[in-house]
């Protein structure tokens, strides 16, 4: 058996603590060798057939898109791009490295590119850009948006017996930042 890997120390006390109440091989530990034969198999997959899929890639007509639908994107962008202000503001980096907020900041990066494709044509980059992200994003939002409110919320829920502790993790999924980053998200 291998011994658990403690959090890093960057990682704030609080959300340590939150954390602290669920059992040890949930939130600690090692990855199997398995995981590392697959995150290393899967980009060299993907190396091997990118050739035939720039074959085949049709780049999307941005500018075709009505300005209404347009000036939304870029709105959706902007609105991202604040709340990713807000975090760097407080200090907050290291939700830089979680899958949620990484979903945040990949589908505000898109909103952004795919607005800037609408208003300006010659603005290729910004269609391509928008065009990359748009498999991942909707992959990571279904995730982020699936995985949190049907197995995470109710699994809290139900593993958090003490009736404060409930009211309170009620709080923080009614939060500002949460609600953004789990249901706005989409």
């Amino acid at each position: 058996t291998m011994s658990p890997v403690p959090p890093p120390n960057w990682l704030p006390h609080h959300i340590v603590k939150r954390f602290s109440g669920y059992p040890e091989w949930l939130r600690c530990g090692r990855w199997s060798k398995l995981s590392y034969i697959i995150l290393i198999l899967c980009p060299l997959y993907l190396l091997s057939t990118a050739k035939d899929a720039m074959g085949s890639y049709q780049p999307s007509r941005f500018s075709d898109s009505d300005d209404t639908i347009t000036y939304l994107r870029l709105l959706c962008g902007l609105y991202g791009t604040i709340i990713i202000g807000i975090v760097c503001y407080l200090s907050l980096y290291w939700v830089f490295i979680s899958y949620t907020f990484l979903t945040w900041t990949m589908c505000t990066i898109r909103f952004l590119a795919s607005g800037i494709a609408g208003m300006c044509p010659s603005c290729w980059w910004a269609g391509y850009v928008a065009d990359i992200l748009k498999f991942p994003v909707l992959v990571q939002t279904i995730v982020t948006v699936g995985v949190w409110w049907m197995i995470v919320f109710p699994g809290v829920l139900y593993v958090t017996k003490i009736r404060n502790e409930r009211i309170e993790f009620l709080k923080y999924n009614a939060s500002f930042f949460l609600v953004n980053v789990h249901i706005l998200v989409i």
